[in-house]
This record gives C-alpha cells, sequence and structure tokens, in this order.
C-alpha cells in the first residue's frame, strides 16, 4: 500500500523529492516560463531551433535547385509536315558536352561517355575526333571479317548496310545488288572501333569523281543509309545509345538510319505477350529485351541529333498511324517486311493471336478493333541533318 501511494504520489507531483517534476514536463515548463531568467533561456532555445531548422530547409533546397540545374528538358520539334507526327519531351541528365560546338558534339560525348575504358573520359572529351583516331590507329586491331567488309564497300561502292543480318556479303536488304549485310564478326554494333572500321570502306579511291569534283585518299564519304529490321528489340536503351551515337558520326549529311521493330503499343494483349521482354518469338537467337514505343526508342536517336520521320506506328491510345508515303523509300531506304503493307498476315483472313500461342485465356481480348491490322511493326526513319556536314575523317 506505502508504494502504491508513493507512487501515486509522484504521478500527481504531491510529494516533495522533485520527481513530479520530473514526472510531469508541462507543469515544469509552466513554473520555468513565470520565472522571467528561465523564461529568457527557453525562448532562445526557440530561437536556435527556429534558426537551425531554416538552415536545414535551405540546405535541402539548395541541393535540389543544384541537381535540377543538372537536367535538360528537350522539346522535340519535328520539321514543318503536314504529316501528323509524335512529339517527344524527355528529361535527360545533363553531362558536359564536348567544348566543340559542331553537331557531332552530343555523338561525340556518347562515344566518349561508352569508350572501352572510362579512365579515357576526360582526354576522349578534350579532343574526341583525335582521340578517336589515336585509339583507332594505335590500339584497334580489324578482324578478318571486318576488313573483308571495308574491302567490300571500298570496291564496290557500295553506302549501304544491313546490320544484325544472317548474311556477311552484299545482298538485297536495301538496295537491290548494292547493300552489304553485316553481323557482328564485321560489325559488332557495340565496339566504336568496329564502326570507324567500316567507315574507312567509304573512303574515295585517288581520281575518282563526286559531284564533278576530283577526291583524294583522304576524302571519306560516310554511309548514305543504315538498315535494322526487327533488331534493336533485342538490346537495351544504352546499347542502342552506343550503336546510336556510332552510326551518327559515321552517316553522311542526310543519311538515313531506318528502324523497325514490334510495337509495345498495339493493342492486342496476345500480340503483346508474343513480343514481350524475355521471349523469342523466331524460336531462336537472343531474347527480346524492350517492348519498345515510338514514345521510348525514337528520343534516343532525336537526342543524339538525328531527326526523326515516323512511318507507322501505334499511339498510346491504341491508335494506328501510317504516313501516306511511308512506302515511297523501299527502294532506297529498305522495305520493311513487318509492315501493315507487306507482311502476308495482313492479307490473309485475320488469325487470333491468342490461337497463335496456344493461349485460349487471350482469345477474347486478342485485338479492340476490327481494323487493326495482325501484324506491324513501329519504325521510323532517323535522318542526320543535311546541315551537319561533320563525319570523323582520318
Amino acid at each position: 500500500t506505502f508504494v502504491l501511494s508513493h507512487e501515486f504520489d509522484i504521478f500527481e507531483g504531491n510529494n516533495n523529492s522533485g520527481w513530479g517534476e520530473m514526472m510531469h514536463p508541462m507543469r515544469t515548463f509552466r513554473h520555468n516560463i513565470c520565472n522571467p531568467v528561465k523564461r529568457c533561456t527557453i525562448l532562445k532555445g526557440f530561437v536556435f531551433l527556429i534558426m537551425l531548422s531554416v538552415v536545414a530547409v535551405l540546405v535541402v533546397v539548395f541541393k535540389s535547385n543544384s541537381y535540377l540545374s543538372k537536367t535538360l528538358t528537350y522539346e522535340s520539334s519535328l520539321r514543318a509536315s503536314s504529316r501528323s507526327l509524335p512529339s517527344f519531351n524527355v528529361i535527360q541528365e545533363e553531362v558536359p558536352l564536348s567544348s566543340s560546338s559542331s553537331c557531332m558534339a552530343k555523338s561525340y560525348h556518347s562515344m566518349c561517355f561508352f569508350y572501352d575504358n572510362n579512365t579515357y573520359f576526360s582526354s576522349c572529351q578534350a579532343d574526341p575526333k583525335r582521340f578517336l583516331e589515336n585509339q583507332f590507329k594505335k590500339n584497334y586491331q580489324p578482324s578478318k571479317a571486318e576488313i573483308n567488309a571495308r574491302n567490300i564497300l571500298q570496291q564496290t561502292g557500295v553506302r549501304s548496310i544491313s546490320v544484325g543480318s544472317d548474311k556477311q556479303n552484299i545482298c538485297n536488304d536495301v538496295k537491290v545488288g548494292a547493300t552489304l549485310c553485316t553481323e557482328q564478326e564485321n560489325l559488332d554494333l557495340f565496339e566504336i572501333n568496329s564502326w570507324l572500321s567500316i567507315l574507312q570502306g567509304t573512303k574515295q579511291k585517288k581520281g575518282s569523281t563526286n559531284n564533278s569534283a576530283t577526291q583524294d585518299d583522304s576524302h571519306v564519304e560516310g554511309l548514305e543509309s543504315i538498315f535494322a529490321e526487327h533488331v534493336l528489340e533485342h538490346f537495351s536503351p544504352t546499347q542502342i545509345t552506343i550503336l546510336a551515337s556510332a552510326s551518327y558520326a559515321v552517316l553522311k549529311p542526310g543519311g538515313v538510319f531506318r528502324i523497325a521493330v514490334p510495337d509495345g503499343y498495339k493493342p492486342s494483349p496476345s500480340y503483346q505477350q508474343y513480343i514481350r521482354s524475355g521471349g523469342t518469338p523466331s524460336g531462336s537467337g537472343q531474347n527480346h529485351m524492350v517492348a519498345y514505343t515510338i514514345d521510348n526508342l525514337a528520343p534516343i536517336f532525336q537526342n543524339l541529333g538525328y531527326e526523326i520521320t515516323a512511318q507507322e506506328y501505334f499511339k498510346q491510345d491504341g491508335t494506328f498511324v501510317s504516313q501516306p508515303d511511308a512506302y515511297a523509300m523501299d527502294d532506297v531506304l529498305g522495305k520493311v517486311r513487318r509492315s501493315n503493307k507487306h507482311d502476308r498476315r495482313n492479307k490473309l483472313p485475320y488469325r487470333n493471336w491468342g490461337l497463335v500461342l496456344g493461349r485460349p485465356d487471350l482469345v477474347a481480348t486478342d485485338r479492340t478493333s476490327q481494323d487493326e491490322p495482325m501484324y506491324t511493326s513501329l519504325w521510323f526513319d532517323a535522318v542526320k541533318p543535311k546541315a551537319c556536314m561533320e563525319i570523323i575523317t582520318f
């Protein structure tokens, strides 16, 4: 009983031991606030806490502004056209570009950033062209297949290549009888020096003429076109950035990279199951990495300086867009066979993708509209501006 009574007194603050004050902060506060000396001390404490809070807020704001200042918002402004083209709003981390203000600055920066050894980045950024030239000439040993590809370009005058092909010789993928088909052996898409090696095949021989002007051995024409149908979906965005920057450097002014991939915006759920990341629709080769869309693939190229001409694609809302003149340059830039016009599956009675996949659960939701074609691709032309007269020459 004594203990309970004593504890009760402590709780109530009725004993004289001082424990009551300790157990009652509010009572202690009321007592102290009435004391002028203690009141001054308390007010100083409050002022200190307020000042400390203000400093903390300012530090957070400063860091936020510092981070935001390092970002760039790229507002896409495609060339004036009557065609309905998508616009892209891409936020990308800003990184210091080469001191060069040339149209190749972003391409150079990307190539420096992804070069084999990251310790080279600073020296590469200082003078990208000289750095790449030195590394290529002194340290790179082209394979026999790469040398053979370069020789084919020099001997035939071919200036169009098809990447990710299953052939390594003259083919018909872009121009009939005037296209060099490449595989990894003769063009490694993620090895910058491999791109520079094939570029050497576009050197004009001494005494030849181009636009009525005599060229010497130092003149590099660059590639006219690159074609990749259902290749890039097997690569990550980082890998695509590497090949996009390297291809930009080897294309001549006005050169075109025609790209086609499965369309991640095609509404049919069973089609999406067919092209899904991790799947291998062909049954062989590397798995799909990403189901790309017009909104996440085209900006990779656009941010490096390419001008985008979207030819055929689905919008995010499921609307299908096919430009009236999308197929006008097939014989020059390459025929996308898995397209609305050229894919034979679109000419046959519609076959439910759920049945194709053996997925009865997908049959009912196979397509949202009877007008939706069975098989199409997202495809666009990435064009190096004609005003960008610079290519890597050495």
